[in-house]
């Protein structure tokens, strides 16, 4: 549960890490699925976890707060 946790907050700080502007662009969405997949495999490696091969973002919304 605690790793399940951490690996939640993991993927808001690298969506954080992108402004809306960059994500939308052409590239955007796949930029940041490199980077989630990323740091998702530093903490996997840490933990003696094979790494993912890739990192799929389903649903991604926009608010304007």
């Amino acid at each position: 549960e605690a790793n399940r946790t951490q690996v939640a907050l993991l993927l808001q700080i690298s969506l954080g890490s992108h402004d809306r502007a960059s994500i939308q662009e052409a590239q955007g969405m796949d930029r940041l699925s490199k980077d989630m997949r990323r740091r998702l495999n530093e903490f996997l490696d840490g933990h003696n976890a094979p790494p993912v091969r890739g990192v799929i973002i389903q649903d991604l919304f926009f608010s304007k707060v």
